[in-house]
């Protein structure tokens, strides 16, 4: 039986974090253009950018619509009709206090990261979040969704027969409960409703899944060890099961964490990156059991 929408009093989806890789900064600035300029949520966005140099995102998104665009920049605020873009080599998290600006291990290959971004959020504001992923390939952001969903969030991508490289839309749609799965313009009309509340949702979007404590811990682990506390990683090594694979920065065991129907893998090892100072080991990846994404 389909779900019904339903009209629902009092609750704005005031976080709304975003994710894209390639072809996701036209996606992006679709978006962005039409979005108002009193919007009452603020937005936080990850692009999969090169560790190697500097990055102009802020300043492009800037241009094309009338909500200011800026560099996340560590222990700072967050602000309604703000938007806060992840800087090259580092992940943007979110706390309940502020937003913090970290340079974890990397995840899905990647730092930024979307998965750390959007998983945090969901730990932080639970039901206030609003999940979008964006044209990109392979899979970044089907755990973050999956984290979303648990704490009673709304789960959105790109429809992906409008996005370049539909590989990460798909991805989610296979994994998650997906809300809605909408072309750009829709998708930004959807986040005017749900920040204003003055839209539909989809008939038990509302209900707060009940989410056990081990969960909960492991949300709550992995978020510290992408930056908030890497200390943690010494306390606890591992997750899941031995898997047959090694992984492919730090060479160490990876360990298969089985993420509800999601199938990722964290090395078990981590080292200190003498170039960044900062940990380069345990990257998270996920794959189809039918092979790599």
């Amino acid at each position: 039986m389909p779900a019904r929408n339903v009209q629902i009093r009092g609750l704005r989806r005031d976080i709304v974090v975003i994710g894209a890789s390639a072809g996701g900064i036209e996606a992006l600035m679709s978006i962005i253009a039409r979005l108002p300029h009193d919007l009452p949520a603020a937005l936080f966005v990850v692009v999969h950018l090169s560790s190697e140099a500097s990055s102009s995102l802020a300043q492009i998104l800037d241009r094309v619509g009338t909500l200011p665009v800026r560099t996340a920049q560590d222990k700072t605020p967050i602000e309604h009709g703000h938007i806060y873009v992840a800087p090259p080599d580092r992940y943007l998290l979110l706390t309940p206090d502020e937003m913090r600006v970290t340079p974890g291990p990397r995840e899905n290959r990647h730092r930024p990261a979307i998965d750390p971004l959007v998983r945090s959020a969901a730990l932080s504001f639970e039901r206030r979040v609003v999940g979008i992923v964006l044209s990109g390939a392979l899979n970044d952001g089907t755990a973050g969704l999956l984290a979303i969903k648990r704490a009673g969030g709304i789960a959105m991508v790109q429809d992906p027969a409008t996005a370049a490289f539909p590989g990460m839309p798909i991805s989610a749609v296979g994994y998650v409960s997906v809300d809605w799965n909408l072309p750009l313009p829709a998708l930004a009309g959807k986040v005017v409703e749900l920040a204003t509340g003055s839209g539909q949702e989809r008939e038990g979007s509302v209900t707060m899944e009940e989410i056990d404590d081990e969960q909960k811990s492991e949300m709550r682990v992995e978020t510290e060890i992408a930056g908030l506390n890497p200390d943690t990683i010494t306390h606890h090594p591992q997750y899941g099961n031995v898997s047959s694979y090694t992984c492919p920065d730090c060479h160490g065991l990876m360990w298969e964490i089985q993420d509800g129907p999601l199938l990722r893998f964290g090395a078990a090892s981590a080292m200190l990156s003498r170039r960044n100072r900062c940990l380069k080991g345990r990257p998270i990846m996920s794959r189809r059991r039918s092979g790599w994404l």
